[in-house]
Parts: structure tokens; C-alpha cells; sequence
């Protein structure tokens, strides 16, 4: 049982770290990118759901 808890713990941090470093990714990409700031400012909207918007929504004059 304590093995297999020791490879769900080092699974969950290998995959925090990818998580850590797209993220990273992400933020160089859109580090200009001003809808992507904005996006970022709402709570609980992260990196990933704020490029996915972006990258989903060429204009936000569509939802008008």
C-alpha cells in the first residue's frame, strides 16, 4: 500500500511539474498579448483556460 501511495505521489508531482512548465510556456508566448492579461485577471482563470480563450476567440465583438 505504501509503495503504491509513493508512486501516486511521484506521479502527481511529475505531473505538476509539466503542468508548472507549459504554463510557463504559455505566459512567454502571450507575454504581449493584452486579451491574455485581461483573461488572467478573473479569479480562478489560469494560464491554460486564459490561452485557450484566446486561441478559440479571435474577436470578442462576436459576443455582441
Amino acid at each position: 500500500m505504501i509503495c503504491e501511495l509513493k508512486t501516486q505521489v511521484e506521479y502527481y508531482q511529475y505531473l505538476s511539474e509539466k503542468i508548472e512548465s507549459q504554463e510557463k510556456k504559455l505566459q512567454l508566448i502571450n507575454k504581449e498579448n493584452i486579451r491574455y492579461h485581461l483573461l488572467q485577471t478573473i479569479p480562478g482563470v489560469g494560464p491554460l483556460t486564459t490561452a485557450c480563450c484566446v486561441a478559440n476567440v479571435a474577436n470578442p465583438k462576436d459576443f455582441f
